[in-house]
This record gives structure tokens, sequence and C-alpha cells, in this order.
């Protein structure tokens, strides 16, 4: 994609493209000292994130998605500087991305409602699984060489969702539980990655070359909820380490960061009762003893919604629903 940079309108941020941007979850010094040491300020719904919402103007009724005069999101700023954000806009974004989507992304009105209620291009169009690297979550990263990337960065931008880098005291981001961080040089996030890629060998291998079946169990949970298809136990053990390395590669090693991720997540024996949920979800559904209609999963008539990470924390922290779930 072209270089360019705007200015986020509302913020004082310039975003670019071919930039490396990473989100970082907003450390709490009143967390517990094992989250600190991670930099995050809660214990986290491992594997839920945040889809990228289409900022949207509830007085005007109108999609305010910055790509026209009258957004809701100029109003505050001078023409100069809206007329010099839509003239980059429109000379190096919008002709790609209306290569992307089907209809006029460029159309704020409610005749766009198909196209914006929910953004195929970065949230997909299935149980809500899809499309991860568009998502709002700790660490990941965002190569706004891509286009989408750029998109789904700025809209979260105008959302509000993330917080500038430099902005943490800022009153208008307090609650907003992630800040963007500018990755200046390739080369750092090229480090950080490949660290992850090696914490997460170290804690297969020991499990893959040990005997211990609660922990291949709990190993091939993991490996199922980040989406990862193999067999443990009819898996030659040399073959699992060398799928496993290269799986951990993809993405920028991006999976090597989530499963570090969920590892952490899954460690105490509740967690590992709430990973062995969303497991059990997946057989049941595949199974048909759990409905699924238009996508929504469904227990006793009460929709759960789409995505079955979220449905999975839903029924298990519902006593009520999580008893007649083992039931199933």
């Amino acid at each position: 994609m072209d270089s360019f940079t705007i200015k986020v309108p509302g913020t004082e941020f310039e975003l670019t493209s071919n930039q490396f941007y990473q989100i970082r979850e907003i450390a709490d010094a009143d967390a517990p000292s094992g989250y600190k040491e991670k930099g995050i300020s809660k214990h986290p719904i491992a594997g839920v994130e945040e889809n990228i919402v289409v900022p949207f103007d509830e007085r005007t009724n109108t999609w305010n998605t910055g790509f026209y005069p009258t957004s809701a999101c100029f109003n505050n700023v001078s023409s100069k500087e809206r007329d010099n954000t839509l003239k980059q806009l429109n000379d190096h974004l919008i002709p790609i991305l209306a290569k992307m989507v089907v209809g006029d992304i460029t159309d704020y009105s409610e005749r766009s409602n198909s196209i914006f209620d929910n953004f195929i291009p970065l949230n997909g169009n299935g149980f809500g699984d899809s499309k991860p690297e568009y998502k709002i979550k700790g660490n990941n990263i965002f190569n706004t060489k891509d286009p989408l990337k750029f998109l789904a960065l700025y809209w979260a931008m105008l959302n509000g969702d993330i917080a500038p880098p430099g902005q943490i005291g800022n009153p208008r981001y307090k609650g907003v539980p992630y800040v963007l961080e500018d990755k200046q040089r390739t080369s750092t996030v090229n480090e950080d990655r490949e660290h992850d890629k090696i914490k997460a060998i170290t804690r297969i291998l020991p499990i893959v070359e040990g005997k211990n079946n609660s922990d291949r169990e709990l190993l091939q949970s993991l490996f199922t909820y980040l989406g990862f298809t193999i067999d443990i136990r009819n898996t030659k053990e040399k073959t699992l380490i060398t799928a496993a390395s290269r799986w951990l590669s993809l993405n920028n090693s991006q999976n090597a960061t989530d499963f570090n991720e969920a590892y952490f997540n899954f460690s105490s024996e509740g967690d590992r009762e709430r990973l062995n949920t969303y497991i059990t979800l997946l057989a049941h559904i595949k199974s048909g003893a759990i409905k699924v209609e238009r996508s929504e999963i469904y227990i006793g008539g009460k929709s759960f919604g789409m995505d079955k990470k979220q449905a999975a924390n839903k029924i298990f922290a519902d006593k009520e629903v999580y008893k007649e779930f083992l039931s199933l």
C-alpha cells in the first residue's frame, strides 16, 4: 500500500501506513503480581477478543466511518484537517477498500446497514471464530501495509476502543483496557515474536516427550482451542514437534503468542474447566446435541450468540445452564 499518514479525528494520534503497531493491555498497579508481570490488568478471558465495530453516530443515525465530510468524527476538527484526512483516505485507502466490499463503502445512510452491521472483511461470517488478526486483543500486531489492518485501527481509534500511544493517563480513555504501541523497527516485532515462539516450544516439548496423560490432554485441548488440528495421541513424537513448530510460526508467529497466552490463562484447575466447556461445546455442536440456528448457539431455547468461545464462557458462568450443559 502507498505510504501515507492521517491524523485520527478527535485525537492527537497520527496513523501511518506500512507501519507495525501492537495492542497492549493496560497494566493495573493493583493487579496481582502474576498479572503485573505480564503487563495486564485483570484475569483475561482466554481467546475472547473484541470485534472491530464500525463507528455509528446515534444522534444522526449515520455510520461515522470518517469517509465523508459530515461524518460525526469531524465535528470538532478544523476544515483544513478534515479535508487533508479525506484527501489521504480517498487517494490511498478507499479505492482499495472499494474492491473488497460489495456495496458503496462511502455511503453512511441506512442503505449501508447490510455492509456495516457486521463488516465481513474484518469480522468474518461464521460463528465468530474467523478473522482473529483484525480483533482488539492484547499483543495483537497490526501491520498497516494491509489496508484492512489500517482500517481496523482507524475505526478502533475513532470508537475510542484503544488509547493512543502515550495517552494512558488521559481522562478521555478512562476505563479503556487497551493502548496502542508504535513499533518503529520491524526488528523489534520479529524479536518479540521469536521470543514467543521459543517460549512456546519450551512448554510443548516436555509435554510431548513426557508421559503425563493430564498434561497431554491439556495440550490437545489448547491446540483445539486455538484452531490447530492435530491428534496428539496418534501422531509420532518427531512429526508432532515439527508440525507444532511450523504452526507456531504461522501469522508472523502470532500463533506462538496466542499459545503462550492460552497456556497462562488455563493454568489453574478452575480455568481448565472453562477450557473443557469449550471443547465439549464443539463436540455437542458437531453431534447436534446443541442446536445452532442462523449461526446462533442455543441451549434450552436461550441464545448464547455466534462466537463459540464467548458462548462457552457464558455457559460456564451460569450455574443452571452449566448444569444442563453437563447433562447433555
